[in-house]
């Protein structure tokens, strides 16, 4: 299930970071390339360019311009207009000596005043609707906040799984050692309970070999093993008068067999014991 929540967030982060970087080429790049990014706000040219859109204006030297050509120009020295050239007037005292009559598409009346080559910015190439709302509303307050937040908060998106994996690898790691550590605390426990054991019968051996004194701990070892011995012969002893009662199988004669074996070894030892105990004393 994480592996599916991690797959659909990268998909999703890697549509927001493709489409913030359309965004940026549409919207930086051209500047490069001196191409000028301007929003239609009006529908003096549509159909060709709606209102909203935003088109592409190329620099273009102006004695390229023909009839039929799209072109943005200052109409004054606050308003800037896109509008077809639909015919050129000769001008004295102009660059080249034409001049530039222009008219909207959508409009009934030709541009009341000629355009000189000094007032064109460049020659319209093509718009992409719509995106001229978004150029506008974020080249301003609070537009312009909420893209920065926006681009604040992708790049939080786009780390934010890695931070997440490097803390989940960090458990596993801590969860792997603890797991190694583990095994090798319980073998450390095992050897120590061993040696243990090992030198208590290294210790009860060597007492029988010297025949020296025992120890009270010894004693008490050794009557705590006899006692357990007596136990666990008195209960084969209680289960074979049990078994006596009723005709055996051939399974359970073998194994009455090997008990009754075992049960002879053990008395010996038992006497064996009893009688290195006697010697001691």
């Amino acid at each position: 299930m994480q592996k599916v929540i991690k797959k659909l967030w990268e998909a999703f982060t890697t549509v927001l970071v493709i489409i913030v970087l359309v965004l940026a080429i549409l919207l930086g790049l051209p500047r490069i390339m001196n191409v000028q990014p301007l929003v239609v706000l009006s529908g003096s040219m549509e159909p060709v360019f709606m209102t909203g859109s935003l088109v592409y204006v190329q620099e273009i030297d102006t004695s390229e311009l023909e009839v039929g050509d799209v072109i943005t120009f200052y109409q004054d020295e606050k308003t800037i207009v896109t509008h077809r050239i639909i015919e050129k007037v000769a001008m004295g005292g102009v660059q080249g000596g034409v001049a530039y009559r222009t008219k909207g598409d959508a409009n009934e009346m030709e541009d009341a005043n000629l355009v000189t080559p000094d007032n064109v910015i460049g020659k319209a190439m093509f718009a992409i609707p719509y995106l001229g709302y978004l150029a506008q509303y974020i080249q301003q307050p609070p537009g312009l906040y909420i893209a920065i937040v926006v681009g604040a908060g992708l790049v939080l998106l786009m780390f934010l799984p890695d931070l997440f994996a490097k803390e989940e690898k960090k458990k596993t790691s801590q969860t792997e050692e603890k797991e190694k550590e583990e095994p090798e605390v319980k073998e450390e426990v095992h050897s120590r309970k061993k040696q243990e054991i090992k030198e208590k019968a290294t210790s009860v051996e060597s007492a029988k070999k010297k025949k020296r004194p025992l120890t009270e701990e010894e004693k008490r070892e050794i009557i705590r093993r006899r006692k357990m011995r007596e136990a666990r012969e008195r209960m084969a002893r209680e289960q074979m008068s049990e078994e006596k009662k009723r005709p055996l199988t051939p399974e359970e004669k073998r194994e009455l067999a090997r008990r009754r074996k075992m049960y002879e070894e053990r008395k010996r030892e038992l006497a064996r014991q009893k009688n290195q105990i006697e010697d001691i004393d």
